[in-house]
């Protein structure tokens, strides 16, 4: 991919923004009802305004799409950090794998290093957003990405947190994410601790010198909020079609209900449109959601549509 990695740096930002990711690509938008994905963006995108500094992790492509809705609609005078923090307050952008780092690197306002911005954004509580997953999430907020055992009892070694751990207190919202909601993933008690909050209340962090903020999860199924009185996780909305008893079956403990609970919003037709054609025409926000065995096609789909984008903009430029 090398040669490709060389092609994308010299495409123009402004021509990938003019012409749109999916016309460069050939692809038709996607249809249909919201899908779980869509929902989860459409949620995390909606906390988001301008005074918001959002930092894009490695592995988060739900994330992004998020920031950069945000960023289209109601939202555009959001920091975007990008390339693990290393490009500050990127333009607006389609998803892409091959192009991504090169068009942030046109846009970025700032070009630091990582202990720069390290220092001057995370330390100093100025960070408000970064969005993070994880293999399993207990009824606490503790995240364990670190080893977890199989219902056959096989140890399963995974990649670890990043910085996740050193920076979960330092940011103002704490938000998590699991893809596939199951008595697996969502547990009463992790097996490790790779990354967890540990100043909750408004106060607490306060003395710290950080903002307060809130922790949530948001799953395939519902959303939680970290309750910071009883420190646990309270089931706030269930997505449309789910019901409370699916959401019970499918928890590793019982979690406790919002005596509000409601029913999550769905995106509008025109935030449809805009992630669908827009946004991530190639469909990466799907990545997290397909099983193992699935994710290597749909890599080489979208890999393979992003490469005729770069042929074409080569072609016509």
């Amino acid at each position: 991919r090398r040669s490709w990695l060389a092609a994308a740096a010299a495409v123009p930002h402004e021509r990938v923004v003019s012409r749109g990711m999916a016309d460069l690509a050939g692809l038709e938008p996607a249809a249909g009802p919201a899908t779980p994905a869509e929902i989860m963006i459409n949620w995390i995108a909606s906390t988001i305004d301008n005074d918001s500094v959002c930092s894009v992790g490695s592995v988060s492509p739900l994330a992004t799409v998020a920031y950069l809705l945000a960023k289209r609609t109601h939202a555009p005078e959001l920091v975007l950090m990008t390339a693990n923090g290393g490009l500050i307050d990127v333009a607006d952008r389609p998803m892409a794998m091959i192009l991504a780092e090169s068009l942030d690197f046109q846009t970025a306002v700032l070009h630091c290093g990582g202990d720069d911005s390290y220092r001057w954004y995370y330390q100093r509580g100025r960070v408000t957003h970064e969005v993070v997953s994880a293999a399993q999430i207990d009824r606490r907020g503790a995240t364990n990405n670190i080893e977890v055992t199989s219902p056959s009892g096989r140890r399963i070694r995974l990649p670890g947190q990043g910085g996740m751990a050193d920076v979960a207190n330092l940011h103002r919202h704490f938000m998590l994410y699991l893809p596939r909601h199951s008595p697996l993933s969502l547990v009463e008690r992790v097996d490790y601790v790779s990354a967890a909050r540990g100043l909750l209340r408004d106060d607490e962090r306060r003395r710290a010198g950080y903002q307060p903020g809130d922790v949530h999860l948001i799953t395939n199924l519902a959303l939680f909020r970290l309750d910071h009185e009883l420190g646990e996780f309270v089931l706030e909305t269930l997505h449309p079609g789910v019901t409370l008893d699916h959401v019970r079956e499918q928890t590793g403990f019982s979690p406790r209900v919002s005596p509000t609970l409601s029913e999550t919003e769905l995106p509008s037709p025109e935030t449809l449109r805009l992630i669908r054609e827009a946004i991530d025409p190639l469909g990466m926000r799907d990545l997290e959601f397909v099983a193992g065995k699935e994710r290597g096609p749909l890599l080489a789909r979208i890999i393979g549509a992003e490469e005729r984008a770069i042929t074409n903009l080569q072609s016509h430029p």
